[in-house]
Formats: C-alpha cells, structure tokens, sequence
C-alpha cells in the first residue's frame, strides 16, 4: 500500500494542485469581485414577465459593440432578485433589470476561467476525461490508500502498547 501511495502521488502532483488552488478560489468566487461582479440592486425585486430577446437587446445595446445570438453563452434569471445576467462566451456579465431592461453593471467573470481550468477544459476538451478524469481516480486511490495506512500504523501503536 505505501509503494501504491507513494508513486499515485507522484501521478497526481500537479493536477491535483491545480484542482486544489482552483476549487478554493471556487468556493470564494461570491466573496471575490474579481472572480464573479457582485448582483446589483434591481429598481424591484420579483418575478417579471420578460422576453429572452429583450434582454438580449438590452445587453447588445450596452456592449461596446452589438452582441451577436452567437455570442452568448447563458442568460441567468433571477427573478427573485429581479435580475438577469446575459453572460458572453468571453466571460462578459451583463446585469439587467428584469423591471426597466436597463443594463445596471457590464463586468468580467473570472470565475467562468477559473471553472475551465478546474476541470481542465480551458486546455483542450479532451484533458477533462483523459488527463483530469484519471487525476481524480488517482486521488479516490490516494484516500483510500492513505486512509488504510493511517489506520494501520494506529492499529500497530495500539497493538504493541498492548504488549
């Protein structure tokens, strides 16, 4: 078991850092500007009745340049927060008022980067199952394997205190 340990580990070296750094910053992005713009404050909040192409209109409209239907990734309603947020294939977030269709913030979203690079997409599709995928296993194979030999050294301790 600790021969399996130990060279698993040297399997899982780096991409288990970079799944490690990645899913901290994860777990921050609601705290974190950066990674995901903070929700802004709709003229109501509640459900409204909205058409996608309205507020993709609306989100063309504040772009820089026109947006195109291609160029969307996801559109995110809110209704509770009276929000909806058109999120560009480049990680643009358009935050629209659900109430007036007015574009309240335009900001990056890090997070959506961050994401790709968690699960290994931002290199190439295919490392997600080839590379990322068997990263994974390596480290259910680490636990277990670390799990078993930390209870067998307690298990000897324990033994030969008996003695």
């Amino acid at each position: 078991m600790r021969l399996v340990h130990h060279w698993t580990s040297l399997a899982v070296l780096l991409t288990g850092g970079l799944v490690a750094v990645t899913g901290v910053l994860l777990l921050l992005k609601k705290d974190v500007d950066w990674l995901q713009p903070p929700v802004e404050a709709a003229s109501r909040t509640g459900a409204a009745q909205v058409r996608v192409d309205a507020l993709f209109n609306a989100a063309s409209n504040a772009a820089p340049q026109p947006l195109s239907w291609s160029e969307i990734d996801r559109i995110d309603v809110r209704p509770v927060d009276g929000i909806a947020k058109v999120i560009t294939e480049d990680a643009l977030e358009y935050q629209v008022d659900l109430h007036t269709l007015e574009v309240l913030n335009i900001d990056h979203r890090g997070a959506d980067i961050v994401e790709k690079i968690h699960d290994g997409t931002f290199f190439a599709s295919w490392v997600k199952y080839y590379l990322m995928l068997p990263s994974g296993i390596a480290l259910l194979i680490l636990w277990l394997t670390g799990v078993y030999l930390f209870f067998l050294t307690q298990f000897q301790k324990w033994r030969n205190k008996r003695r």
